[in-house]
């Protein structure tokens, strides 16, 4: 995931179409910007450690790691 979002933030600074812009279109954070949204990112797994919910996301990993990165991005986000 980690690669696909590193990809997808190299295309949305250089103006091109990529998925952080899909995955935002029509949210409050539409105009985030690509540094403060691969903070977000990192922040999804932390934020569960800190609040003692590692476990679920952990399973919620597991359970789609058949996914592509394409197919999952979207899901994790929403």
């Amino acid at each position: 995931m980690q690669a696909y979002v590193t990809e997808q933030a190299a295309l949305r600074l250089d103006g091109q179409a990529n998925a952080i812009d899909t995955v935002l279109k029509g949210t409050n954070a539409e105009g985030m910007h690509v540094d403060d949204f691969t903070f977000y990112m990192g922040d999804i797994a932390a934020g569960q450690v800190q609040y003692g919910t590692r476990t679920t996301m952990c399973s919620y990993l597991l359970e789609n790691a058949q996914k592509k990165p394409s197919e999952f991005f979207p899901e994790l986000i929403a």
